[in-house]
């Protein structure tokens, strides 16, 4: 029996290339040292993918206000662990997972933002949870719940498109 085993990067690679080919946002991806690095912009939005295969691996999100400047970030990435090491390549691949579920579901519309408290937020659906992320005074905060209905009650939200 064979064992199949998936590139770091080859699922991102993959679904960035379906962003591109939709058209929205906009994807443009260039090349720096060993990183390739592809960036999304929308009216909205602003995204950064690195891909590197023996180094990092990693997203940044930056929701733009209705002005254009940025207003929240979130970020996934695999740290400083070190990719090369194979103890390291499962959680190279969960990190990866997660930001092609981030992905999936910002294509899909069920991302929301908007402000919680007058300050801005955004829900991303994590399985059966959803992930709240707020900008606080000086940090951004991210906290899990259970019904999402109880957190859109709270503030103003609004089905994410980039």
């Amino acid at each position: 029996m064979t064992t199949v085993t998936r590139e770091i990067g080859s699922a991102l690679i993959g679904i960035l290339g379906e962003i591109e080919q939709a058209g929205r946002p906009d994807v443009s991806k260039h090349t720096v040292v060993d990183d390739i690095v592809y960036e999304l912009k929308g009216s909205r939005c602003h995204i950064e993918i690195v891909v590197n295969q023996k180094r990092w691996l990693g997203m940044k999100f930056v929701l733009l206000d209705e002005n254009g400047r940025p207003s929240l970030s979130y970020d996934i990435d695999t740290d400083l662990y070190d990719l090369k090491q194979p103890g390291n390549r499962d959680f190279a691949l969960d990190i990866e997972d997660e930001i092609v579920e981030f992905l999936q579901t910002l294509r899909a519309g069920k991302i929301r933002v908007g402000e919680l408290d007058g300050r801005p937020a955004m829900i991303v659906p994590k399985g059966t949870e959803f992930c709240l992320i707020k900008k606080g005074r000086v940090l951004t905060g991210t906290s899990f719940h259970k019904d999402v209905g109880s957190l859109v009650s709270k503030g103003r939200f609004d089905s994410l498109r980039c």
